[in-house]
């Protein structure tokens, strides 16, 4: 009676182990190690833990995706910015077309600028930036024209405010922006150092003097549009950190005062300048 029961028990688990395996394919070679003893719980709870790195590893790899990362095996990840700070620092040319008179060549001043970079991680970014560089001015009677040290009238601090906008390339860690826009030129003249009122204005007798040539000066600067200027930039970048990118710029302002009075492009301005840009 004992053997016939104990058989009957064998059929039974049997033909339930059969039926739940082929319910659950895959967890059939579970079933049939729980049975022998053959699993262990250390060895469960390893493959618990697999499949949770797993699923980490999966997550990591999705957003990663979605992060513009090195091409060149840096160890850090680009970051696109809404907004970031830039400065410039570098030479400024003034082309003046009748540097044959007692005005100077064309001259070259030194300029240092600040600014903001606005919607990096957008197909249209913009730029807005202030610089300030100094030319010494005298008056030719018609119009102001930079001048030597030895023939100036006037000091001229000179502001040119940027606001301009474009598209930026991204090859791996460079950068290449191509921008359009608008330069806004305010400029003040002061006397010289060593000039006083009284002296003799551009008609070199007492007919005028310094003081009228410095305010002549100061209301040509703001007629007939010559504090605008057009114009189009490039720049380069390399990016140096996570936070940090480090290149050049080149950018040419067009003289619309100039050109609308029939002197072509006297006041063109070109500035090449190194550029740093940083954000948080």
């Amino acid at each position: 009676m004992k053997k016939t029961f104990g058989a009957a028990f064998l059929i039974f688990l049997f033909s339930f182990q059969f039926c739940f395996a082929q319910e659950n394919p895959e967890s059939e070679e579970n079933i049939e190690s729980v049975i022998s003893g053959e699993t262990s719980d250390e060895e469960i709870e390893e493959d618990e833990a697999n499949g949770t790195e797993e699923e980490s590893a999966e997550e990591s790899d999705s957003e990663s995706d979605d992060e513009l990362s090195f091409d060149d095996g840096d160890d850090f990840e680009r970051r696109l910015r809404f907004v970031s700070f830039i400065g410039t620092l570098g030479p400024v040319f003034t082309l003046n077309t009748d540097s044959a008179t007692k005005s100077a060549p064309s001259p070259v001043s030194f300029s240092g600028g600040l600014g903001a970079l606005f919607f990096e991680d957008k197909p249209v970014s913009a730029e807005l930036r202030v610089s300030f560089f100094m030319n010494y001015y005298l008056w030719d009677g018609k119009k102001a024209r930079p001048a030597e040290v030895e023939n100036r009238t006037a000091t001229v601090p000179s502001f040119m405010i940027d606001l301009t906008a474009g598209h930026i390339f991204h090859f791996g860690n460079n950068y290449l922006g191509v921008n359009l826009g608008v330069g806004f030129l305010l400029r003040f003249a002061v006397l010289s150092h060593g000039v006083s009122d009284d002296d003799y204005g551009y008609t070199g007798d007492s007919s005028s003097s310094a003081k009228d040539d410095v305010s002549s000066i100061n209301s040509w600067f703001y007629e007939n549009t010559n504090f605008f200027y057009p114009e189009a930039a490039i720049t380069y970048y390399r990016y140096i950190s996570e936070y940090m990118k480090f290149g050049g710029e080149l950018r040419g302002y067009f003289p619309t005062g100039s050109y609308s009075s029939g002197d072509g492009l006297d006041g063109m301005i070109v500035s090449l300048s190194v550029k740093v840009n940083f954000g948080f």
